[in-house]
């Protein structure tokens, strides 16, 4: 790779030379440089002739040794006079087989406490490694880091402020969020004590106009100390009163061949169409998809690869296989009574052997020729009543999750004035309802569409927020 000086100047013909010259009629018209003392070594370029002239080029360095040089420069006018020789001192340093292969750290300035670590030897590092913090006091600390090279060479030290504060025996018991720096909407929200939140929970957005926002985010712990907010960028559209209105899809990044359907207006599309692959080689592929809503917005492609083979003819699903992580061995096998080319699979799926936990499923299809499909994984997780937040401080029974449409609730104990919202998976409120003076109740999911629904009970002073499956 070649080493180059960049070098952008500026030079004015009526401040290059001295004398009762006209410079008006004066114009630049060559320039030579070298480096240090070797002007036998000059190089030597013509211009087109210009009155003032913005020199902006590539100079070479590979005739460099590493350390300090000085770069020299001069101008030559039409008349063939030089102006005086400009010079300036910069340090090269060739990189072109280099590699890191260490790295050292210390805190505040105690570089007699470094820490020094090697590692395999690399041009790039992206350094990902836990700092242990123990000896730090709570406070304000600078944190310092550098790295050398295979020739021995440190580079720069980095430095960065941190705040530190022991958190051993300490707990997490309530977060606050905000959007675009509007602190003073700040929503304040109680958790359970835990040393450690894993945050899963709906986040409403009704006041939001479309358009690019922040999220911001902090936690406080049970000594009334709040964490640095937590921010990040979004973007919002409000499709409470958007339909989908079309679809537009190609193969192997090439957007340029894409096919774009027309559909009936429609909130929630279920895409159940034949996509035709007759022009497409044997091999593996990557199809992509898009839908447009009526305001002429498209959503983030969704790409899944596949595999197209030409031996097999009138084809079909003739079976299925599921399995959780990378348990396989155990693999639930499915067969088909009546073999189709298109499946569309809505099964209820009981995972008894399961504890409370995170966890991967994954899907793979047979056809009538034996061979199996790509595997179509998703994440999942398992919990008692997939609970998402809980102030309740009595044990709350909801079932059956997932349901056809009745859920069943017990709230340990009466509360005087019960009310339920049911939200479904993009978060719009579409059912609420209320009761007076019970423990137990009764709620109907009115919305006929299967998946997922988020069901938000409110008594009293209490709230719990549950996620359900409508099947």
């Amino acid at each position: 790779m070649k080493k180059l000086l960049k070098i952008g100047l500026i030079f004015f013909i009526n401040y290059l030379f001295l004398g009762s010259y006209s410079m008006a009629q004066n114009n630049i018209s060559r320039y030579q440089y070298w480096f240090d003392n070797d002007y036998g070594s000059n190089i030597y370029a013509s211009v087109s002739p210009v009155e003032n002239l913005e020199l902006n080029t590539d100079i070479p360095l590979e005739t460099l040794s590493d350390g300090l040089h000085i770069f020299n420069i001069r101008f030559k006018d039409t008349d063939d006079r030089w102006s005086v020789t400009s010079s300036d001192f910069f340090y090269f340093n060739n990189l072109t087989a280099n590699s890191i292969n260490s790295y050292q750290y210390w805190f505040d300035n105690d570089y007699d406490s470094n820490i020094y670590a090697s590692v395999s030897s690399t041009e790039n590092l992206m350094l990902n490694s836990a700092i242990p913090l123990e000896t730090l006091k709570d406070g304000l600390h600078r944190f310092n880091i550098r790295f050398r090279d295979s020739k021995n060479r440190w580079s720069n030290t980095s430095s960065d402020f941190l705040y530190y504060n022991e958190l051993i025996t300490n707990n997490i018991n309530g977060y606050q969020y905000w959007f675009d720096n509007d602190y003073s909407s700040q929503i304040i929200e109680t958790v359970s004590p835990n040393g450690q939140l894993l945050l899963d929970t709906s986040i409403f957005l009704e006041t939001l106009s479309d358009g690019l926002h922040i999220f911001s985010i902090h936690f406080k712990d049970d000594k009334g100390r709040w964490s640095i907010p937590q921010n990040q960028f979004f973007y919002y559209n409000n499709l409470t009163d958007s339909n989908i209105v079309a679809y537009q899809f190609w193969f192997d990044n090439d957007i340029d061949t894409n096919a774009l359907v027309a559909t009936t207006p429609m909130q929630q599309m279920q895409l159940m169409e034949v996509i035709p692959i007759e022009n497409i080689e044997e091999g593996l592929h990557l199809f992509s998809i898009r839908f447009k809503d009526d305001k002429g917005n498209w959503s983030v492609p969704v790409n899944q690869f596949f595999y197209k083979t030409n031996s097999v003819v009138n084809n079909k699903i003739t079976a299925y296989r599921y399995w959780v992580n990378n348990d396989i061995a155990n693999a639930i096998y499915v067969s088909i009574d009546s073999p189709s080319q298109l499946i569309n699979l809505s099964e209820a799926i009981d995972f008894p052997g399961l504890v409370i936990g995170d966890y991967t499923i994954h899907f793979q299809f047979k056809d009538s020729s034996n061979n199996w499909s790509i595997v179509t994984s998703d994440d999942f997780s398992l919990t008692s009543l997939s609970v998402i937040e809980n102030t309740f401080e009595q044990l709350i029974t909801a079932y059956p999750n997932p349901t056809k449409s009745i859920v069943n609730f017990n709230l340990g104990v009466s509360y005087n004035l019960i009310k339920v919202k049911v939200f479904d998976d993009i978060g719009k409120l579409i059912q609420q309802e209320s009761f007076m003076n019970l423990q137990e109740f009764k709620l109907k999911i009115k919305n006929k569409s299967v998946g997922i629904y988020y069901l938000m009970i409110i008594a009293d002073d209490k709230k719990a927020t549950l996620k359900f499956i409508k099947h």
